[in-house]
């Protein structure tokens, strides 16, 4: 099995409909602990 780290993406939508997403891990920011989402098919 192989593990995979987890990563925070924020999302941000500007005024003008284009999306931003950004990973505070690099920055320094605190992280919460990560969700555990399962997708199914």
């Amino acid at each position: 099995m192989v593990e995979i780290e987890p990563l925070r993406v924020e999302l941000e939508r500007e005024e003008d409909g284009r999306v931003l997403a950004s990973l505070p891990i690099e920055t320094g920011e605190e992280v919460p602990a990560p969700l555990k989402v399962l997708f199914a098919a």
